[in-house]
């Protein structure tokens, strides 16, 4: 429902994923490279103990990870103006396989396990 509302109120998204819903994703771009950093996470916490204080003096639980899947065929979509010139992993240098379809570069991880970047090249 969320998500169905939120595609309503924001038509052309910036970045689109087939992450789960408690993925986090960011994009930054370096104008200087020439090229835009895609992070994808994924760590589904869990409440644990009991509250704490912060160093605000706020009350807080202990967010938790642990035993986090690995994810396969996490899929990202970039809108850019024209077709970059190379998309690749940011660990292992890789190129990933991508297509542009005139609006947005798709690619996808072939493994995520909590986080994965993509380096896009224009």
């Amino acid at each position: 429902m969320f998500r169905g509302a939120l595609t309503r109120l924001v038509e052309k998204p910036l970045l689109k994923t087939s992450l789960l819903s408690a993925g986090r994703a960011s994009v930054l771009f370096q104008e200087e490279k020439k090229r835009y950093t895609v992070n994808l996470l994924y760590a589904p916490t869990q409440l644990r103990g009991s509250r704490y204080k912060t160093l605000q003096g706020a009350e807080a639980k202990i967010e938790i990870m642990e035993d986090v899947p690995v994810l396969h065929g996490v899929s990202g979509a970039l809108r850019l103006p024209s077709a970059p010139v190379r998309v690749y992993d940011a660990y292992s240098g890789a190129d990933l396989e991508w297509n542009y379809d005139g609006e947005y570069v798709h690619w996808e991880f072939p493994r995520l396990h909590i986080h994965g970047a993509a380096i896009v090249e224009l």
